[in-house]
């Protein structure tokens, strides 16, 4: 019985870590989003100004 309660808390302690891992992911994956965002902004700045200065 020891042995199956051992399990059942490295199972516990595994979907903790999981838990952890997938949170740390969605953000990660919101700051990049984020990132790619403001790059994005800044690039459509940098060619309005370009193409000011074509004109």
């Amino acid at each position: 019985m020891a042995a199956t309660t051992e399990r059942n808390d490295d199972e516990r302690d595994i979907d903790v870590l999981i838990e952890h891992v997938n949170t740390s992911t969605r953000k990660a994956n919101d700051a990049l989003d984020d990132a790619l965002s403001f790059v994005a902004e800044s690039n459509e700045r940098i060619a309005a100004v370009n193409e000011e200065k074509r004109e």
